[in-house]
């Protein structure tokens, strides 16, 4: 076996690993190193499905330890695959495994924006290819004919800058039955916003583009002056505001971060409303993303074309005796079913309010808005001032304590 450094190192020590371990025809297509990596980067992946073809007609249904030893090893995922079954965790019906906590997210964005046979469906920051894979089987169920099943390997698009994550997602494309995954090895936000066209524009966007992360090569150069920032996450909002067609939908993640704060943040909020129809935000607990991210988290559905009047807020709940969602009680989808049921008759209640967007306009554009249905939570105090506030009670009751000596003597 080739040896190498860093992830790729990690990935090819958990393949000798398999290897060793009686299932060296799950894995001879990544025997050859090297010629992966030239693969990749060429985006051929002709002798990837051949060998996966090879793969099936052993009638080995276990694909699931290729793709969990592609993405354990290639993230530096730790995990003890020797001891590894699939009992132990969740497969599709292709035999990928399943992460429920990012699963049910993506399930339910593709469920409540609807893509239909004939639409184009982009992921600008596709990772691994979850939203694609989701859009995939959707679009699979709606299909009326040969012809509309076969566009939607044409139809649903991905664009993945990392080469490890864009390995990862053709693979899980490849596994979904599509033989020429339609995933571009290129960085989003490297192109100038100017030099896309009507062409390039699509009718949905899913996605969860990263954020926390500060843009490189300055690619805020690419974008505007009045929306120029580092934080990944803006610039995303505003790459997919472009991309979108007149009356396009987009369903995307964001963290608390991006529905508040002043100058540029602002501006490209503004230009979200006034240039988009924000008709839903989906408050999601900070403990959903855990343990790949701790922040607040919000799902965000909107229409370009038409400036937003009103915005719908929902607030999910943690679900009953749960303090916080984690890797053994993550999210599950089945908690979105009243969501679902509000979705088509929306009426206000201890979990949904509406805000209009003149109050919005007012606050600055702030979207960060609290349930006002809910009590507010009980202050807690700090030390310093639990002995302020006993001072002051002390200092009362020896006033009182005064005027009470006086009034005796």
């Amino acid at each position: 076996m080739a040896t190498g450094t860093g992830k790729t190192y990690v990935a090819f020590q958990i393949i000798h690993r398999l290897w060793k371990s009686s299932t060296k025809r799950r894995i001879l297509f990544l025997a050859d190193r090297n010629a992966l990596i030239d693969q990749t980067k060429r985006g051929d992946f002709r002798h990837f499905k051949d060998k996966m073809t090879v793969i099936r007609k052993k009638k080995i249904d276990k694909s699931y330890e290729i793709y969990l030893a592609l993405y354990q090893g290639l993230t530096n995922y730790d995990v003890d695959l020797e001891g590894w079954r699939p009992e132990k965790g969740k497969t599709d019906k292709h035999g990928l495994l399943i992460d429920d906590r990012i699963r049910a997210i993506t399930e339910l964005l593709t469920e409540l924006i609807n893509p239909k046979p004939g639409e184009r469906v982009l992921d600008p920051a596709c990772g691994t290819g979850g939203f694609l894979t989701c859009a995939l089987e959707h679009l699979k169920a709606k299909a009326a004919n040969v012809g509309e099943r076969e566009a939607i390997g044409k139809n649903v698009t991905g664009w993945e800058y990392k080469p490890l994550p864009y390995l990862l997602g053709n693979t899980n494309l490849i596994l979904h039955d599509i033989n020429l995954p339609n995933i571009q090895y290129d960085d989003s936000l490297a192109k100038p916003l100017t030099e896309y066209r009507q062409k390039d524009r699509v009718d949905i966007i899913l996605a969860n583009p990263p954020f926390g992360g500060v843009v490189s090569n300055n690619n805020e150069n690419n974008f505007p002056q009045t929306f120029r920032t580092k934080e990944s996450a803006d610039l995303f909002l505003i790459l997919m505001i472009h991309l979108l067609k007149d009356g396009g939908r987009a369903a995307i993640v964001l963290p608390d971060g991006s529905l508040t704060g002043e100058g540029v943040k602002q501006r490209i909020r503004q230009k979200l409303l006034e240039d988009c129809n924000l008709h839903t935000i989906i408050r999601l607990p900070n403990s959903v993303f855990q343990p790949y991210a701790s922040v607040a988290t919000n799902l965000l559905f909107f229409t370009k074309g038409e400036p937003t009047e009103k915005i719908w807020y929902w607030e999910h709940k943690l679900p009953e005796n749960y303090k916080a969602y984690s890797k053994t009680k993550p999210i599950q989808l089945l908690e979105f079913d009243n969501v679902k049921k509000w979705w088509k008759k929306r009426e206000e209640n201890e979990q949904a309010w509406q805000v209009d967007f003149e109050t919005i306009r007012k606050n600055g554009y702030n979207l960060d808005i609290k349930n006002p249905h809910q009590p507010k939570p009980e202050k807690q105090y700090s030390s310093a001032e639990l002995l302020d506030l006993l001072h002051h009670s002390f200092a009362k009751g020896d006033a009182l304590l005064a005027q009470l000596k006086k009034g005796l003597g």
